[in-house]
C-alpha cells in the first residue's frame, strides 16, 4: 500500500496549532533581532563584544540544554492526557530537572567565574552574572512551553513568545533612548522578558495541569540526555563563530559583534527550513508506518530540492545585501564584506541540507547516526578553527567544514539506510 503523501509540502493538514506557534517564534525572532539592534546603536565595541558573547552562549548552551526539555515535557504531558491522567506530575518533575540543569550550570559559572570573565568578558565578571540569569531567563521560558504545547494551549504557547519579544524591544528601546551604554542592563532583558512573560501565562498553566498519577521513572527522563547531546551540538554550531572568534582573539572588539550579526543574517531561511521540519517528519513517519520504500525516498529527495531551492535564493540575497544590512541596521563594525558573507552563507546551506536530511534518520528511529554526524561536524569545525592564524577566515571556514561535514554524513547514511535490508524490515513495521 503507497502512501498518498509525495511531498513535504503536502504532508496532510498541519497540527493544530503550528500556525500559532510559528507567528509566535516569527514574532520572538524579530524581537531578538531588534533587541540586538538597539543595543548595537548604543554600545561601544567593547560593550557589545562583551553582549554578544552573552548572546551567543545562552542562545547555543541554553537552548541546546532547555530545547530538548520543552519538547520531552510536551510528549510527555501529550501522552498523559491522551490517556485521560492529568500533566501536573510532569510539570513539576521539569521543574525539578530544569532546576538541576541550572543549577550544575550556575555552579560551574560560579567556580569558574574568573577564567570564564577573562576569557571571554575582557575580566568583567559582572557579565558572567548575566550569563547565568540569561540561562534561567531561557529554563524558566521552555518548561512552561513544553506543558503549555503539551496540553493543546497554543494561544497561550504563542501568547507568551509574543509577551517575550514585545518586552525585549521596549526595554532595549527604553535603554537605548536613555543612552544607557551597559551592556550587563541589555543582557538582564534576556531574562526579564521571558520570566515576566511567562508569570503572565502562568494562570493559564495552573488551570491546565489537573493532578494525574505519580510518573514513572523514565518519564521525562529517558532519552533525554542523548537529545540534549545532539541538540546542544546542533545550536552550537551556528553560534560557534562568534564564540571561537573571541577564543582566538580575545582582544579584538570587532570581530565579535560583526560575526554575530553576519551570523543572524545568514542564518534567516533557518526559519523557514525549521518549519518545514514537523510536516516533514510526520510524512517520513507515515512512510515508515504504511512501509512504503518508494514514497519515504521521495519525500527525501522533494525536501533536498526545497532546501536547495531555498539556500541558493537566500545565498544570493545575503551575499549581495549582508555587509550593507549588518552595517546600517544592526549596526556591525565595518569589517565584513561580501566574501566573508558568501563563506557563512555557504555554511548555513550546509546547516539547512543537516537539519533536513537528519529526519529520516528520526523516522527510522536512528537518532544514534544523527548525533554521531553532529559530534564529527563540531570536530571538525574546532579543528579546522585551530588550524588558521587569523581568527575570522578562520572560524568561517571552520563554520563552512563543519556544516558541510554534518550534511554529507547525514546525506551518505540516508543513502545507505534507502538500500538497507534493515530499512526495509523498519519500513515493514
Amino acid at each position: 500500500m503507497k502512501s498518498p503523501l509525495k511531498s513535504p509540502l503536502r504532508v496532510a493538514v498541519p497540527p493544530s496549532g503550528t500556525l500559532a506557534v510559528g507567528a509566535g517564534a516569527l514574532a520572538l525572532a524579530g524581537g531578538s533581532y531588534l533587541h540586538l539592534a538597539l543595543a548595537g546603536k548604543v554600545l561601544d565595541g567593547v560593550a557589545m563584544a562583551k553582549f554578544s558573547m552573552v548572546w551567543a552562549l545562552v542562545f547555543s548552551v541554553g537552548a541546546g540544554l532547555f530545547i530538548p526539555l520543552e519538547q520531552e515535557a510536551s510528549r510527555a504531558v501529550a501522552a498523559r492526557i491522551a490517556l485521560g491522567d492529568g500533566g501536573l506530575p510532569v510539570l513539576l518533575r521539569g521543574m525539578r530537572v530544569a532546576g538541576g540543569l541550572l543549577a550544575t550550570l550556575l555552579v560551574l559559572l560560579a567556580v569558574g567565574a574568573r577564567p570564564v570573565a577573562d576569557l571571554l568578558f575582557s575580566g568583567d565578571r559582572r557579565m558572567v552574572v548575566a550569563l547565568g540569569a540569561g540561562f534561567a531567563g531561557l529554563a524558566t521560558a521552555h518548561v512552561a512551553r513544553g506543558v503549555l504545547a503539551g496540553h493543546g494551549r497554543f494561544r497561550d504557547y504563542c501568547t507568551q513568545m509574543w509577551l517575550d519579544a514585545l518586552l525585549r524591544v521596549a526595554a532595549a528601546a527604553a535603554l537605548w533612548l536613555g543612552q544607557v551604554r551597559s551592556p550587563l542592563a541589555f543582557a538582564l532583558v534576556l531574562v526579564v522578558a521571558p520570566v515576566v512573560s511567562v508569570a503572565a501565562v502562568s494562570p493559564a498553566l495552573r488551570r491546565s495541569c489537573r493532578p494525574g498519577s505519580a510518573p514513572c521513572p523514565a518519564e521525562l527522563r529517558a532519552g533525554l540526555p542523548v537529545l540534549m547531546c545532539s541538540t546542544l551540538l546542533t545550536q552550537l554550531l551556528p553560534n560557534a563563530p562568534v564564540i571561537a572568534a573571541k577564543l582566538l582573539e580575545p582582544a579584538d572588539s570587532r570581530a565579535v559583534p560583526a560575526l554575530l550579526c553576519a551570523s543572524i543574517i545568514v542564518r534567516i531561511p533557518v526559519m523557514a527550513v525549521a518549519a518545514m521540519q514537523v510536516p516533514l517528519l510526520s510524512a517520513l513517519a507515515c512512510t515508515v508506518t504504511l512501509g512504503d520504500r518508494q514514497a519515504w525516498t521521495g519525500q527525501v529527495r522533494a525536501a533536498c530540492r526545497v532546501v536547495a531551492a531555498i539556500g541558493v535564493g537566500a545565498l544570493l540575497c545575503v551575499v549581495l545585501a549582508g555587509p550593507y544590512v549588518s552595517v546600517r541596521f544592526l549596526s556591525a563594525p565595518e569589517l565584513l564584506g561580501r566574501r566573508d558573507f558568501l563563506l557563512l552563507g555557504l555554511g548555513t546551506v550546509g546547516y539547512l541540507f543537516a537539519m533536513v536530511l537528519g529526519q529520516p534518520l528520526l523516522a527510522l528511529r536512528k537518532q544514534r547516526l544523527q548525533g554521531a554526524a553532529w559530534i564529527v561536524g563540531a570536530t571538525v569545525f574546532v579543528l579546522s578553527a585551530a588550524a588558521h592564524e587569523d581568527a575570522v577566515p578562520a572560524v568561517e571556514n571552520a563554520y563552512l567544514a563543519g556544516c558541510w561535514t554534518v550534511a554529507l554524513l547525514l546525506a551518505a547514511n540516508v543513502l545507505v539506510m534507502s538500500r538497507s535490508s534493515s530499512t526495509e524490515r523498519s519500513l515493514a513495521g
